[in-house]
């Protein structure tokens, strides 16, 4: 696996992880929608909520509202957790509720059409929860093993593969492929807020490693190349992901991308299955069968969302792997 920056491990009695890193690149897009909490390239190393989003439509201000929920969900997730207090599905919804309500009273500054994918991650003292909405990715990357999470994107095209209407390869070029199905925007009365899948992940190992980020880094970089750059065995956390955001500087689409890998866990977690659940929803009081509703974004909304399979894309072999680095550097 890539090597972390520090070699130390030891068994504690919670979750501990390695220096996390990121990057937030413009791509070939003359503004930036996409927005991180933390936002900046090396978080500090107790950081243990992460949140990536990408706006929805620059005319439609999709940069203050992914700037909006990404702040929000953060610093209210961080609030809560900061004593020691684990993050719960119920309470990632009121955290959803937050969001929307920041969301609703920016609507007086014009942006009523602006909306925003969320990807979230929280490492708890005994599990890691993960919330997505929209088509903005989170995996989880075992070294020797691959990739054993990866979300479900909330995209048109998505729905068409998973039901059988077309393949992974018709996918690709899709004339839809910029719809969504869900993301966050601001309430109309009496309306509710579209529901995030939120899943308790308990499955970890050390050496795992998390990676939240934006369609602009899958525009350039597919599953299988990404879990190759995760497990490269002499390559550090920095120099993997400095090389992601390398393969990602030139995406059609902004590209952000936030990767923390597990330094060490609780002696009680040796093996245990990932528990999923329903969609969690920031109102609660629904038949869950209601809140699973979608909304299709239209064409005009700009919405930038991809396909299953990314655009295949050469990557440096395990040996050429530092000398490309050294390039960059």
């Amino acid at each position: 696996m890539a090597k972390p920056d520090s070699d130390s491990t030891r068994m504690c009695n919670r979750i501990e992880t390695y220096q996390p890193y990121s990057f937030s690149q413009l791509g070939q897009r003359e503004s930036q929608q996409d927005s991180r909490f933390p936002d900046c390239d090396t978080p500090q190393e107790q950081c243990r909520t992460f949140v990536v989003c990408d706006g929805v439509g620059g005319e439609a201000c999709g940069e203050i509202a992914s700037r909006i929920v990404a702040d929000t969900l953060g610093k209210y997730i961080t609030k809560f957790t900061n004593d020691g207090c684990d993050l719960t599905k119920e309470r990632f919804g009121h955290a959803l509720n937050e969001a929307a309500k920041a969301l609703n009273e920016s609507v007086d500054d014009g942006s009523p059409h602006m909306s925003t994918t969320i990807t979230a991650l929280h490492f708890n003292n005994s599990n890691v929860i993960v919330a997505h909405m929209g088509d903005s990715r989170i995996y989880q990357v075992r070294p020797g093993i691959g990739i054993i999470y990866r979300s479900n994107d909330h995209s048109l095209v998505n729905s068409l593969v998973h039901s059988g209407n077309i393949t992974p390869q018709e996918a690709i070029n899709h004339p839809k492929s910029n719809y969504i199905t869900r993301c966050m925007s601001p309430l109309q009365p009496g309306a509710y807020p579209i529901p995030a899948d939120v899943l308790t992940i308990t499955d970890i190992e050390p050496g795992d490693c998390f990676v939240l980020c934006t369609d602009g880094v899958l525009h350039c970089i597919n599953d299988e190349q990404l879990a190759e750059i995760l497990s490269q065995p002499d390559a550090t956390d920095k120099e993997a992901c400095s090389l992601i955001a390398g393969l990602s500087a030139n995406s059609s689409d902004n590209n952000t991308a936030i990767m923390v890998r597990v330094k060490s866990i609780p002696e009680q977690l040796e093996t245990i299955e990932i528990n999923s659940g329903q969609g969690t929803s920031a109102i609660d009081s629904r038949d869950p069968a209601e809140s699973c509703t979608t909304t299709i974004i239209s064409p005009e909304s700009q919405a930038d969302t991809i396909t299953e399979i990314a655009p295949e894309q050469e990557i440096p072999q395990r040996k050429g792997l530092f000398g490309w680095l050294k390039n960059m550097f």
